[in-house]
């Protein structure tokens, strides 16, 4: 990846050179269009590695022939080498059981390792420059990002709306803009300074905004902007950046004025000099200007003056220039070959590393899944030359890639920035799976239980799970189908410990379907079997894991379906609309004031819900129809929360109180399923609602979320108290 980057820039940068030695030809000879237009080949040579077969770039990169050393193995033609095994008990460096068909042969000298190596940072440097280059790429985007939006907060606010419905954009006179100018991709706006143009010089200015909104030059420069941040190492792409700026200007006053006349030119030219008078500094980033740089004018003016319609010789030499330079583009395409980054030798090659190319048998495996656990216990200190012994494949194009085939059908990707020293990465991974893992800091064989490779089990399984959901299908309850399966079921409990892994993947797929049902019942069968029996530490771990996905699949079937879809349901509201815009997140300080000692209130958005304030007997005594509640929380470690009314067309607040957690359903589900059970509260099957209780006849209130079950029985959550009771419906 480097290396394209790499390539990519200096074919880029070769080209714009080129270019700019051909602006002294160009002049006045050709067109400003086609001097403008011709450096979207530029850009497009610096972002994107097309090539013919064969280009300059992969003879700039090629390395040089060196013949061996005594420390290298050569392998003739024809001969193959089996790498040598690693005794994992005699450490890293040991080496035995030698291919006798090798013996002879000069083997490459023992690596070693020195722990106490001083800190080399050219050597760091070098290994991390993808990240390095990453890192710049992101900070110089941020930059043109971040200016756009602060220029435009910036210059819009003090803009008003002009009113021209046949001008083709919006148009804003803004006290802020410094020159008349065009911004904007999705939406494009015309921003003139507040000044009183004549109706000519006003025609002029839109004129030329709209031939500019026409021709997409916005887009263009945000394609340069893009551009600039990717190769943001190279000087070249900023002179190339204002090169593009004065095309652009100078090609879109030729598109202008070649349909005037003499006296409309010099109009245009009059109009070019009064606003260049106007204008009192730079425009900002990523919009077009009437003019920006009275430097620049004189050229321009220049260039109006002397505009005459070019002749088909000069068109022709124009198709023919923009061909060649096509082409050239072309030739100075950056090295993609695979094997110029190529670390595994084929044969005739030099052997340094104990990598082969040759392809690895389907049938065959590079590491068994105990070597594999071996070279995982390294941590941190595994490096590339652990895996010298393996069979491998090169997979890489600009990083350095191995493969290697993992016993059980699983794979290895060893990659990094250099062959020798500590990898980037090493993923273990299975095929058909997005997740994986690095053996260094993550646990491999919870991964082989969470994603066994599928084979008869999981097949038997899932066809006694569509054995079960076949029937009775007049029934929604899940027992019910266990029930008339009951052979099924046990079948799928007996299997034990090997049927966990894909059930816990059903659970954590996300869905709520009857097979999820099932699969949870399955799991906690399958877990109750096999309590009391004597495990090791980890299988004990495997089973609390599975258990554990039981419980966070109850919750979320209960936040997302049950009782906590009602509970949230006011997120479909146009009150939560509205309550997310900025203004009321810029009112959080303002809201939150008469409480006192809250520093910088967030709001907390996924805990919207409606709000009710209710009597004894469950009965509203609100004078407000909608009332809705939001938490917020503070850079203090404080909570709290805020009532809004909501009139059909805006929010009013009504209160605002600190609490000593967050009041929150979701936040303290656990605690309310453990109460809920000890009440007989079935939250699959209840309601909840966020209520504030009124006790005219003793004087109090109390903060609680309200449940309601299918029988109409009431449960009465105390946030205060954090206590759960059952209360009676009123009569």
């Amino acid at each position: 990846m480097v290396k394209l980057i790499l390539t990519l820039s200096i074919s880029g940068g070769l080209f714009a050179l080129a270019l700019f030695a051909l602006k002294p030809f160009m002049g006045n000879r050709l067109s400003k269009s086609f001097q403008y237009y011709i450096w979207i080949v530029v850009l497009l040579r610096f972002i994107l590695p097309f090539s013919f077969g064969i280009n300059l770039m992969d003879f700039t990169f090629a390395a040089p022939d060196a013949p061996p050393t005594a420390e290298e193995t050569v392998i003739p033609a024809g001969n193959s080498v089996n790498p040598p095994n690693i005794n994992p008990a005699a450490g890293n460096n040991a080496v035995n059981n030698i291919n006798p068909d090798i013996a002879g042969q000069p083997l490459q000298a023992p690596v070693t390792t020195d722990s106490a190596k001083p800190f080399d940072l050219v050597k760091t440097l070098t290994d991390n420059l993808l990240w390095i280059w990453l890192a710049g790429a992101l900070v110089s985007l941020a930059f043109n990002i971040l200016g756009y939006w602060r220029f435009m907060r910036y210059i819009h606010g003090g803009a008003a709306a002009v009113e021209m419905p046949d001008c083709g954009a919006a148009v804003y006179k803004s006290r802020f803009a410094p020159t008349p100018m065009l911004v904007g991709v999705i939406r494009p706006r015309i921003y003139l300074p507040d000044i009183e143009y004549t109706e000519i010089q006003l025609d002029n200015i839109l004129r030329h905004e709209l031939t500019h909104l026409r021709r997409r030059d916005v887009w263009l420069k945000w394609f340069v902007a893009l551009v600039v941040s990717s190769h943001w190492f190279n000087p070249i792409v900023y002179f190339m950046r204002r090169e593009i700026s004065r095309a652009c200007e100078l090609s879109c006053d030729e598109a202008i004025i070649r349909s005037l006349d003499g006296a409309a030119k010099q109009s245009y030219g009059d109009t070019l000099i009064s606003v260049v008078s106007e204008s009192r500094y730079p425009a900002g980033v990523m919009s077009t200007t009437m003019c920006e740089e009275k430097k620049k004018l004189t050229e321009r003016l220049v260039a109006i003056m002397n505009y005459k319609k070019k002749t088909k010789m000069t068109v022709v030499i124009t198709a023919v220039l923009a061909v060649v330079i096509t082409g050239s583009a072309l030739a100075f395409g950056a090295s993609v070959e695979a094997n110029t980054d190529k670390i595994m030798p084929s044969e005739g090659d030099v052997l340094t590393s104990g990598y082969t190319n040759e392809k690895i048998p389907d049938t065959e495996y590079s590491i068994s899944l105990a070597d594999l656990r071996r070279l995982a216990a390294k941590g941190d200190e595994l490096i590339f030359e652990d895996f010298s012994g393996y069979e491998g494949k090169d997979v890489g194009s600009g990083l350095y890639i191995q493969y290697f085939k993992v016993e059980g059908g699983y794979a290895l990707h060893v990659g990094g920035g250099a062959v020798t020293g500590k990898p980037m990465y090493a993923t273990f991974s299975i095929t058909g799976i997005e997740e994986n893992i690095d053996i260094r800091y993550d646990n491999i064989d919870e991964f082989i239980g969470k994603y066994p490779v599928p084979d008869e089990l999981s097949a038997q399984i899932y066809g006694y799970l569509d054995t079960i959901m076949s029937s009775p299908p007049q029934s929604s309850a899940t027992d019910d189908y266990i029930k008339a399966h009951q052979t099924e079921y046990d079948a799928i409990v007996d299997m034990g410990m090997p049927a966990l892994p894909m059930l816990r993947a059903i659970l954590e797929s996300g869905g709520h379907s009857l097979q999820d049902s099932i699969a949870a019942l399955l799991v906690q069968d399958i877990v109750a079997a096999q309590q009391g029996k004597p495990h090791s530490e980890w299988y004990d771990n495997v089973l609390k894991a599975a258990m554990s996905d039981v419980e966070h699949w109850s919750q979320d079937k209960i936040i997302s379906e049950n009782a906590g879809a009602v509970y949230y349901s006011a997120q479909n509201s146009r009150a939560y609309e509205m309550f997310q815009k900025n203004i009321f997140a810029n009112l959080a300080d303002d809201w939150t004031a008469e409480i006192g000692g809250i520093e910088n209130p967030v709001w907390n958005y996924k805990t919207f819900a409606q709000y009710q304030i209710l009597d004894h007997n469950f009965l509203s005594v609100s004078r407000h129809e909608e009332l809705y509640y939001c938490t917020f929380s503070a850079d203090n470690n404080k909570f709290g929360y805020i009532v809004v009314a909501y009139d059909g067309s805006s929010l009013q607040k009504i209160s605002a109180a600190e609490t000593p957690y967050l009041y929150d359903f979701r936040t303290i589900l656990d605690e309310i399923t453990d109460k809920g059970n000890e009440a007989g509260l079935d939250l699959l099957s209840a309601a909840a609602s966020r209520v504030k209780l009124v006790d005219t006849t003793r004087n109090r209130s109390d903060e609680v979320i309200l449940f309601t079950d299918d029988g109409g029985d009431h449960y009465i959550y105390y946030l205060d108290t954090s206590g759960l009771i059952k209360a009676s419906d009123p009569k």
